[in-house]
C-alpha cells in the first residue's frame, strides 16, 4: 500500500520503497551478523524479513511501471 501511494505521487516511487527496504534491511543483516544474543537475533531476522517484503513485494510491480504495455512479454499464438 505504501508503494501505491508513492507510485501514484512520483515515478520511481516503487523503487524508492525498495531502495529504502535493502537499505534498512542491510543494517539488520549486520546485527544478525554481530550479535550473541538470541533475542536480539529473533528480533532482527524478523525485522530483516520485514524489510524484504518491502522489496520483493515490488519487484514486478516496478517493472510494469515503466515497461509500457506494448513491450511487455506476451503467449504466442502458434
Amino acid at each position: 500500500m505504501l508503494a501505491d501511494r508513492y507510485a501514484r505521487r512520483f515515478a520511481g516511487g516503487r523503487m524508492v520503497v525498495q531502495a529504502l527496504g535493502l537499505l534498512v534491511g542491510s543494517v539488520f543483516v549486520f546485527i544478525v551478523g554481530r550479535t550473541a544474543d538470541v533475542t536480539t537475533l529473533v528480533v532482527a531476522m524478523t525485522l530483516f524479513g520485514l524489510c524484504k517484503g518491502f522489496y520483493d513485494s515490488n519487484i514486478f510491480a516496478a517493472l510494469y511501471d515503466f515497461v509500457e504495455p506494448r513491450a511487455r512479454a506476451r503467449p504466442q499464438v502458434l
